[in-house]
């Protein structure tokens, strides 16, 4: 899904992905497995575009999903239109509305 997101990111804003910054969120016990690497690597988005890691505090100091690599949020520069993003998100939707 994210990388759905980074490419209507990168067709609708003409923005490159070395212009979009990345924010991870992820549970104190998975902090040694550098997951910020293993984003970089699957979403093509450079490791100097991560914004600070957010630890989110958990009562478990066991790992519960060893394939767990974090939430990654994407955020765009205040140049953004937000008008303009609602508008270009209501055509993808009557896009997939009129298809089915």
């Amino acid at each position: 899904m994210i990388n759905v997101m980074l490419l209507w990111i990168e067709r609708f804003w003409f923005t490159s992905r070395k212009d979009i910054k990345v924010r991870l969120y992820i549970h104190k016990p998975y902090a040694h497995e550098n997951c910020e690497q293993k984003w970089s690597e699957k979403i093509s988005v450079p490791l100097a575009n991560f914004q600070k890691t957010i630890y989110k505090p958990t009562s478990r100091l066991v790992k519960k999903r060893p394939d767990y690599v974090g939430c990654l949020r994407i955020e765009l520069g205040k140049t953004t239109n937000l008008r303009k993003m609602q508008f270009l998100q209501n055509l993808l939707l009557d896009h997939i509305r009129f298809k089915e």
